[in-house]
């Protein structure tokens, strides 16, 4: 059985979408669930993205905070940077240009302890009520 320091890592990817940036780790910060790590990764953005990372890189749940200095060309490659960084037991891929409600996270892990086999990669993808 694997041992992981927190129950979810949330993987943050990000390449010019300053303008959504900080409402979305704003989002992911205002969870009621907590056991959590927040990896964040900047792939070499021109606009003003990395000065907004700046500002979270020091939030404790930060466990992560990396900027490309050149660009991948690829999401994949920023995805899997972050599963490599990663400590949790489940992964949430949370696109910078998206938002969640507060109780997402702790739906989803609600959910998938209840279910013996799933596959959890959540992409845009909402929790119904």
């Amino acid at each position: 059985m694997e041992n992981h320091s927190v129950e979810v890592s949330i993987i943050i990817p990000n390449y010019n979408y300053a303008r959504f940036l900080q409402q979305r780790i704003e989002s992911v910060l205002a969870q009621t669930y907590t056991d959590y790590e927040i990896i964040l990764l900047d792939d070499a953005s021109t606009d003003d993205s990395v000065s907004i990372l700046n500002h979270y890189k020091t939030n404790p749940r930060v466990a992560h905070w990396e900027i490309n200095s050149v660009n991948t060309g690829s999401p994949f490659a920023q995805w899997q940077k972050g599963i490599s960084l990663s400590r949790g037991k489940y992964i949430w891929i949370a696109e910078s240009d998206d938002v969640a409600e507060p109780f997402f996270l702790g739906k989803g892990c609600f959910c998938f302890k209840s279910i013996s086999l799933c596959f959890f990669l959540l992409f845009r993808f909402a929790l119904y009520r």
